[in-house]
């Protein structure tokens, strides 16, 4: 009777940012940016942006938090260096909650590098690759994947498209 018992959907209503996260009109800065200062805003709105790209299953998933952040490039094997040349590189992760059965949670951590090129108003996203592995603890770390056109591209091309930063 009651194993195939789901909660019903959750509805949400956000009328204020949750503590310790920017309010909306906050997630963009407003001006072009160095990578670094892009970087720094990325990583207070991709959660949020992520969460809503996420693709409407029966299976709930939730992007809680982007940090990590690192503009020196770092190895990344299996892509030729000449498919991303006049780029730059930010290295971020995000931990992903998920529930499988409806009830108890799961969590995955992406490691995300973005490649980005500087454009006129702004930047422009060339490549999003990502890696993702269990959380917590050590597990297998999955392959890597372009995830330009898929969950984290299309929010960071949403996010950059909505603050004006997007370039041509």
């Amino acid at each position: 009777m009651f194993a195939d018992w789901r909660p019903p959907p959750p509805t949400y209503l956000l009328v204020e940012a949750p503590p310790g996260r920017p309010a909306a009109s906050n997630l963009c800065p407003g001006e072009p940016l160095n990578l670094e200062q892009l970087t720094q805003a990325l990583v207070n709105a991709l959660p949020d942006y992520a969460t809503r790209a996420l693709p409407q299953t029966p299976t709930p998933r939730y992007v809680l938090v982007a940090g990590r952040p690192e503009t020196q490039p770092l190895p990344l094997d299996g892509v030729p260096p000449g498919d991303l040349a006049g780029t730059q590189q930010v290295f971020l992760t995000t931990l992903e909650r998920i529930y499988p059965d409806g009830l108890y949670a799961t969590y995955t951590q992406h490691y995300h590098w973005i490649f980005l090129a500087p454009a006129p108003q702004g930047w422009t996203l060339r490549q999003v690759l990502t890696r993702s592995s269990p959380y917590p603890g050590p597990g297998p770390l999955g392959p890597l994947w372009d995830t330009t056109n898929r969950t984290y591209g299309l929010a960071l091309a949403a996010w950059l498209r909505d603050c004006g930063l997007s370039g041509p």
